[in-house]
């Protein structure tokens, strides 16, 4: 199995993929899991849920609720529940990293 597989085995239908930078609850997430599972106070009902670790501020771990699928008249509905969004990362500026000679390990000394 490739990896470009094992991770589309991984992917729901809602397009999330394992390792994907999202962002929620105004912090960015990495997605560890997609979990689907049955509800517990429905009937006839799943909740998808993403699994996520905090990649700014405080380490933390959660869960993301995704949405719930509904099966209404043999029909299903689909309901959003936390608005989730991959994100986007601007690469850094060049010209704003800063002087060479400080991102040196062992400096030259002059004498």
């Amino acid at each position: 199995m490739t990896m470009d597989s094992f991770l589309k085995d991984k992917e729901n239908s809602s397009g999330f993929k394992i390792g994907q930078i999202v962002d929620a609850r105004s912090r960015l997430w990495r997605i560890e899991r997609i979990i689907s599972k049955k509800s517990e106070f429905e009937k006839d009902s799943e909740i998808n849920l993403l699994e996520v670790a905090s990649i700014d501020g405080v380490p933390n771990r959660c869960c993301l609720l995704l949405s719930t699928v509904k099966n209404v008249n043999g029909k299903k509905e689909v309901k959003k529940l936390e608005e989730i969004k991959v994100a986007e990362i601007p690469y850094p500026d060049v010209n704003k990293l800063g002087n060479p000679d400080f991102q040196k390990a062992f400096p030259c000394q002059s004498t």
